[in-house]
């Protein structure tokens, strides 16, 4: 067999991937690594689909591969980078970030894992600088507009957030980190239609991702209301300034009444009243998410979702 080959077969591997088939492409990249054990491309694929798996001492072992054959390719810190950081390794998963900005600064996907570096050690300021020295380089990039907006969502709300999901969706319409991001927004901003749209499109290639489905089940106008105001609320809160924090405190404090008040006169602890309430909507939506999620990886079953 020939180099060749490895070539192709790595090339469907990523076509698979692309299109949610998982499996299938982890198929492919192995078939590819048995022609090829230092296929560069076939190695980046195979790790990241362990990492989609949340598989993450395999895809470190695999990272650990690529570093060794590729030690001067920004992929290669990137990926160790995105591992370490699911394994919460913090400041390691930094110093990849960095590595891979310094090995090829002009690339604007260095920047963009660097300011998730920096963001998963709570530091929205440097992630936002970074984010903007990359826009800087590439602003054609779609992806750093919705990081940006993923960080403003989390920290000043998502007024200002919706610029640069729109932005962002603008440059790059079908970019699924995009779509996520946008359709997370527009859920936020309490466009339900467009959140629906944005989030279904998502999961249209990949059914099995679970973060996207639990924002895709509260897009429904007809369900989850109350628990789609809870979710809602903290954007609400920092959206609307001084009310917002004083609606804030005054729904927390009658929230611990509530609880207290069920406490006391059930002579129930508060802390199982609060266990009783989460649980309460994961049983309220758990067979919609069965049902949804079916649909998605069998689309014709019901147009209704």
């Amino acid at each position: 067999m020939s180099a060749g080959q490895a070539e192709q077969l790595s090339t469907n591997g990523w076509a698979l991937f692309r299109a949610g088939n998982g499996a299938g492409a982890m198929r492919e990249f192995r078939a590819a690594l048995t022609i090829d054990p230092e296929n560069v491309d076939a190695l980046i694929g195979l790790s990241q689909c362990h990492i989609n798996r949340r598989e993450f001492g395999v895809a470190e072992s695999v990272a650990d591969t690529l570093l060794q054959i590729a030690p001067n390719l920004p992929q290669s810190h990137r990926i160790k980078s995105e591992v370490l950081r699911y394994r919460r390794k913090l400041r390691e998963a930094l110093n990849h970030a960095q590595e891979a900005v310094r090995l090829d600064p002009d690339d604007p996907l260095s920047y963009h894992y660097l300011a998730v570096a920096h963001y998963d050690r709570k530091k929205s300021a440097k992630a936002l600088k970074i984010i903007e020295q990359g826009r800087a380089i590439a602003p054609w990039y779609g992806v750093l507009a919705a990081q940006k907006a993923l960080v403003l969502l989390e920290t000043k709300g998502s007024k200002a957030a919706e610029p640069f999901a729109d932005e962002a969706l603008r440059i790059s319409p079908d970019d699924r980190y995009v779509l996520t991001i946008a359709g997370q927004v527009a859920l936020m901003r309490g466009k339900l239609e467009k959140a629906r749209d944005l989030l279904g499109a998502v999961l249209s290639r990949d059914a099995n991702d679970e973060s996207v489905l639990s924002l895709y089940l509260l897009t429904d106008p007809k369900r989850y209301h109350l628990l789609r105001a809870h979710v809602r609320f903290r954007n609400w809160r920092m959206d609307n300034g001084l009310l917002g924090w004083g609606v804030w405190l005054l729904v927390w404090c009658a929230l611990l009444l509530a609880f207290g008040v069920v406490a006391i006169a059930g002579r129930l602890p508060a802390m199982a009243v609060a266990i009783a309430y989460q649980l309460f909507w994961r049983w309220q939506y758990a067979n919609h998410r069965r049902a949804v999620k079916a649909h998605f990886a069998h689309p014709k079953l019901d147009p209704a979702y």
